[in-house]
């Protein structure tokens, strides 16, 4: 997870290098090593077959709509409050 993080990041800062591309593959790589073991694995971490199952899938995409609709419409609301108080002298209400 650290090097994915890690290259997005450094990529939208400073552009793509063969650094970033090494941190992308390392990434990728031990993602699939990952699931792989988990699917061999008699008692894995994370049991890959989850995700097949119907309702668990539907929550775990509830869950994240949820938060990108709730951080999407707080973010924008403070825009517009920071737009009217620029352009119009007010100050925030809070």
């Amino acid at each position: 997870m650290l090097p994915l993080v890690w290259a997005i990041k450094t990529a939208a800062h400073d552009g793509l290098s063969w650094v970033i591309a090494a941190a992308l593959v390392v990434s990728i790589g031990s993602g699939v090593l990952f699931f792989r073991r988990q699917n061999r694995s008699a008692t894995p971490m994370l049991d890959i077959k989850l995700f097949g199952y119907a309702p668990f899938w539907t929550s775990i995409l509830a869950n994240f709509l949820s938060i990108v609709g709730s951080s999407g419409s707080s973010s924008s609301s403070r825009n517009t409050c920071n737009w009217c108080s620029d352009s119009a002298h007010w100050l925030p209400v809070w």
